[in-house]
């Protein structure tokens, strides 16, 4: 009997710091460019906050929208050619809020498997080092980038 109580008292203690881990990142402000004609590539954009104590990190997306996603970003070169290189892990310190924006970081979804319409939306799962997994419904937004209005 003291072996159960133990397992059970166990198994609340881990529930109950899974569930603070993801309170410490919220998601907000999240969205995905419409895809263009048979264009199968499109960016996702989001705003993580990190109201922890500890640093975290996003190391993968997902949706079930697109055969894969990840986070890039973008740069210029001393050319002045902009590149979108792959971010393997990106660091959300605490009291921190990184926002992925058209121009910079951002979510490259890849081989979409249906076109994406203004005005619905796409579940996007965030993989975070310390919380876990959160998962967001994306509004899905014409070209301009801008909601629609309803």
């Amino acid at each position: 009997m003291r072996t159960l109580l133990a397992a059970f008292l166990l198994m609340l203690n881990v529930a109950a710091h899974a569930g603070e881990a993801s309170k410490t990142i919220t998601i907000s402000d999240a969205w995905v460019r419409a895809s263009l004609g048979k264009v199968s590539t499109t960016a996702a954009y989001v705003k993580i906050e990190n109201h922890g104590t500890k640093e975290d990190k996003l190391l993968s997306v997902s949706t079930p929208a697109a055969a894969m996603a990840s986070v890039h970003n973008s740069v210029t070169n001393d050319a002045g050619v902009v590149q979108m290189l792959p971010v393997m892990a990106l660091s959300v310190k605490p009291g921190e809020t990184v926002a992925l924006t058209p121009g910079g970081l951002h979510i490259m979804v890849m081989n979409v498997k249906e076109p994406l319409k203004a005005g619905a939306t796409v579940p996007l799962t965030l993989k975070f080092e310390q919380a876990g997994e959160i998962t967001v419904e994306a509004e899905v937004r014409g070209l301009d980038g801008k909601p629609l209005k309803r």
